[in-house]
């Protein structure tokens, strides 16, 4: 009976560990995808398992909410990466894909694009035999639905800059559309919302960096969505004096345990 018991709790002690190292490896998406990058090269082969299942997973599930693919193609693929290789199939992509997605958007793509969104151009760019005109059908699909008055002559950088803005600013109002009397409301207009998110992400990223931390795109998020609620209560001209108190607060005690909270805006 006591060996039984033993192996009981040894079995959910390892599902525990595992639960947890999957919870962190998808989080790890929402990073600047060349930090990502970085990351994943520099570690061992069970580090490298971890965080490219946890890509693999946030692609397709990205995939489907974005409906590249279809639900019931999102749980074929579900259940087929679970029987693949995650190293061997995101070597794959970073041998193949990326160098599409880059000649698309630009060398600074990698930079400025959280990990998971590459992996979903990635993906993209392997559904169909032209690369290129994959990623371009993506994005006119997109901006015809949000950004209709986009320049011709813009890059596809700053079309994904475009289709990045025009998802956070959803997501906020989304977000307080579900609460009442919740920031932003119409009386916040969408660029005041990626103005105030911009400035946040930017003062923290680099007060962050201050303390050799780094902050998840979640956290930054519920910081960001906590200003627009500053901006609509105590009026623009508080924000920025607001801001400048925080990030010496953070920088001197470490974040308030209210900002640090996980906040996913689609």
């Amino acid at each position: 009976m006591e060996f039984l018991l033993g192996v009981i709790v040894t079995i959910l002690i390892i599902y525990l560990i595992i639960k947890v190292n999957l919870n962190k490896s998808n989080k790890a998406t929402l990073i600047p995808f060349s930090t990502w990058l970085t990351k994943y090269e520099s570690e061992s082969d069970i580090g490298r398992h971890t965080l490219s299942r946890g890509l693999l997973v946030q692609t397709i599930h990205l995939a489907g909410k974005m409906r590249v693919i279809s639900q019931e193609e999102k749980k074929e693929l579900d259940r087929a990466m679970k029987k693949e290789d995650p190293i061997r199939v995101v070597n794959g992509w970073l041998e193949i894909a990326l160098p599409e997605v880059i000649e698309f958007g630009g060398q600074n793509i990698v930079h400025t694009i959280s990990a998971r969104d590459a992996g979903l151009y990635m993906f993209i760019s392997l559904q169909g035999v032209n690369p290129q005109r994959e990623l371009k059908r993506f994005f006119e699909r997109f901006e015809k639905n949000l950004a209709p008055h986009m320049r011709e002559e813009e890059t596809p950088l700053d079309r994904a800059k475009v289709l990045s803005e025009k998802l956070i600013v959803s997501g906020y109002r989304s977000l307080a559309s579900q609460q009442e009397g919740v920031a932003p409301t119409e009386s916040t207009t969408d660029k005041e919302i990626i103005s105030i998110y911009r400035k946040v992400l930017s003062e923290f990223g680099e007060a962050a960096r201050q303390r050799n931390e780094q902050l998840p795109a979640g956290t930054l998020n519920t910081i960001a969505w906590k200003f627009l609620q500053v901006n609509e209560t105590l009026g623009p001209e508080m924000v920025d004096s607001h801001l400048s108190y925080e990030i010496e607060k953070y920088i001197q005690e470490g974040l308030r345990p209210e900002y640090n909270q996980e906040l996913k805006l689609f």
